[in-house]
């Protein structure tokens, strides 16, 4: 059977950036040899002294909870729209993996970013982010709606759920700066969840209560998530300006917001929740993307450029506004230019089309639609070396999903 790019895609992720050794998935290929996704993953030496920064930012081990989160959110809407009970196989893994990231730090509630194994032990860096616990919180309500999910994992997921928002409850205080911690006890550099955040990031804390509530029917978490519904919706409608480098932000947005809108039993709140997401859908990003599809279709562009061994990066000092209360940054290695453009250019067709997949009672733009079926035919998914693709997967399965 002749495979289509989406199905070429699905392979590329598990056969290139998932590791059978830890169940999670690693960040990019800095060569095509069969060791290319593990040569340029730090030591345990340098993940101990946080070299190169506590979020192990462009090291290959950044996101493995953003794409666990990810991956299954795309085995739920690959399932609705398929029935492939198969999938469940795959499933498993994930949330094997999963275990790992919640468990390797002996902290409940923190979610590593990825787990390094090395001489039978497994170390994780110390800084998480909000952005890690955002995919997962999704990906796991998604996949417990569908019949897949066993009791087991529905335990274990829901526990899992739990203990974030008990985490959240633990570490967002006037104190500690409204972030969740580190695990050696310092503030999140980018873990803000209250008050210092920007409009985009506003639902996240609300997010982790309600979430906690459906799964548990415990009312404390209901009412965690009704003392901040009210001043997190309010200030997430001050999105009116496009102030963000990747449109991401907004994917990730409309995730908390969608789960709020899911989960909320108050109609007033959910047409509230309604109304901003399609205005966070009006921010889409066809032109620009038109633009990049074009020049790829024109001169053959195959989105195969290697990502480079961390160490020989340059590095860049990162400062977001409002995030460390001392004034300080962390320095992160700067990913090379071919590369980059290709892990941005490509995520940003899974994000622009998934953020109006999202919103309720509202059809996707046809052009979207288009132009993401047009720049995946573009792919080598057999050079290919970024994670770009499960946004890919993320937007083309559930487009398929609402279509059945």
């Amino acid at each position: 059977m002749v495979k289509n790019s989406f199905d070429k895609a699905w392979d590329f992720v598990w056969r290139e950036l998932f590791c059978e050794q830890t169940n999670t998935f690693y960040d990019y290929k800095s060569s095509r040899d069969a060791d290319g996704l593990y040569r340029h993953l730090p030591n345990s030496k340098e993940i101990l002294a946080s070299i190169p920064n506590p979020c192990s930012w462009n090291t290959g081990m950044e996101d493995g909870g953003i794409m666990a989160g990810l991956m299954l959110e795309i085995i739920a809407y690959r399932y609705q729209a398929t029935k492939d009970k198969r999938l469940q196989d795959y499933a498993k893994k994930v949330i094997d993996g999963l275990k790992l990231l919640t468990s390797v730090s002996g902290i409940r509630g923190f979610l590593a970013r990825n787990v390094l194994l090395q001489n039978g032990k497994h170390y994780c860096y110390s800084d998480s982010s909000r952005d890690q616990y955002t995919h997962v919180i999704y990906g796991a309500h998604k996949y417990m709606e569908t019949a897949l999910c066993t009791n087991e994992e529905r335990a274990f997921l829901s526990d899992m759920l739990v203990a974030f928002a008990e985490y959240a409850e633990k570490c967002v205080t006037e104190e500690n700066g409204y972030r969740l911690l580190r695990t050696d006890g310092g503030k999140g550099f980018v873990s803000c969840m209250l008050k210092h955040i920007s409009p985009h990031e506003q639902l996240r804390l609300p997010m982790f209560y309600i979430s906690a509530w459906k799964v548990s029917g415990d009312k404390h978490w209901l009412d965690k998530y009704h003392e901040v519904r009210d001043e997190t919706l309010e200030k997430s409608f001050d999105l009116k300006t496009k102030y963000w480098e990747q449109n991401f932000c907004l994917g990730q947005m409309q995730d908390s917001v969608r789960l709020c809108y899911d989960l909320e039993t108050d109609e007033h709140y959910k047409k509230q929740y309604e109304k901003l997401a399609k205005q966070v859908a009006e921010f889409t990003e066809d032109d620009a993307l038109r633009k990049i599809a074009e020049h790829a279709e024109k001169t053959g562009r195959k989105f195969d450029a290697l990502g480079m061994e961390w160490r020989k990066k340059p590095m860049t000092y990162l400062y977001f506004w409002g995030a460390p209360l001392d004034g300080l940054g962390y320095y992160m290695p700067e990913d090379n230019k071919d590369y980059k453009e290709d892990m941005w250019n490509l995520q940003s067709f899974g994000v622009n089309l998934s953020i109006q997949l999202l919103c309720p009672n509202r059809k996707p733009k046809t052009e979207s639609i288009e132009l993401l079926m047009r720049i995946v035919n573009c792919v080598d998914f057999d050079n290919h070396a970024t994670r770009a693709v499960f946004y890919i997967l993320s937007a083309y399965w559930n487009l398929q999903a609402q279509c059945y």
